[in-house]
């Protein structure tokens, strides 16, 4: 697999890697895969936990039906001020339980507020569950509100399990860190996302289950690459590159 117009072409590494560092603070971090697949739950948990023990601090906003980021400190939507005060002085990462997508845009909102008027330097983790069939001014509201959110520099991660409820037109320039794990539907979105990175022989269906295409566009160590890993390391990682 080699972009189109890519000039150079780069062998496969033979050392094992630790992709979680590639990613930098501050930068926004989008994840595709499928309900389906074993590992993207595991991976998101992993990382979340890796970087909080660096001193990161997250919230993580849950619409998911099994609650996949764990159990939950407090519900979406409008928050009291005990519950704002509570939020900003929890020290793990805070996990938010939301049932809706209007329950989640209010949350955003709120998480907004708590940027505006506190020291409050999460990076916001939205798991989107299996929402889909988003209307174009809908997507548009979720974009609006995470760009606001994104204002302050802190990194928004959005966890999806297909392209579509998102605004095709902002992935390439909002989300430095684009991740594609396998079992990802190969439909329209998908095909915009290949061509919108000019990575038309890349091919979804190819990856082993426990695989994914790692798009690094920002300042992070692996920026100008894109990567087909492994997501487990026991065994070593068995991982291509290739320039952007």
């Amino acid at each position: 697999m080699v972009p189109r117009g890519n000039a150079e072409s780069y062998s496969p590494l033979l050392q094992p890697a630790d992709l979680h560092y590639r990613h930098a603070k501050g930068e926004n971090l989008l994840l595709i895969g499928p309900q389906s697949n074993p590992h993207k739950i595991p991976w998101v948990r992993n990382t979340v936990s890796m970087f909080a023990r660096l001193g990161w601090k997250f919230i993580l906003l849950d619409l998911s039906e099994r609650s996949d980021l764990g159990p939950s400190f407090l519900c979406g939507g409008k928050w009291s001020t005990i519950e704002y005060n509570a939020i900003s002085n929890l020290q793990a990462p805070i996990t938010v339980r939301v049932l809706t997508f209007n329950r989640l845009l209010e949350t955003l909102d709120e998480v907004h507020v708590l940027k505006e008027t506190t020291k409050f330097p999460h990076v916001v983790v939205v798991h989107l569950g299996d929402l889909r069939d988003l209307t174009d001014t809908e997507k548009q509201a979720l974009q609006n509100s995470l760009e606001r959110i994104d204002a302050y520099r802190g990194g928004v991660w959005i966890i999806a399990d297909r392209f579509q409820p998102l605004n095709m037109s902002k992935l390439p320039s909002f989300y430095q860190t684009q991740i594609v794990l396998a079992g990802t539907p190969a439909d329209d979105a998908w095909k915009q996302w290949v061509d919108r990175h000019h990575i038309e022989d890349a091919d979804v269906t190819a990856l082993e289950e426990d695989e994914g295409y790692f798009l690094f566009r920002g300042r992070s160590e692996g920026a100008g690459r894109l990567l087909q890993v492994r997501l487990r390391g026991e065994d070593g990682y068995s991982w291509q590159t290739y320039s952007i």
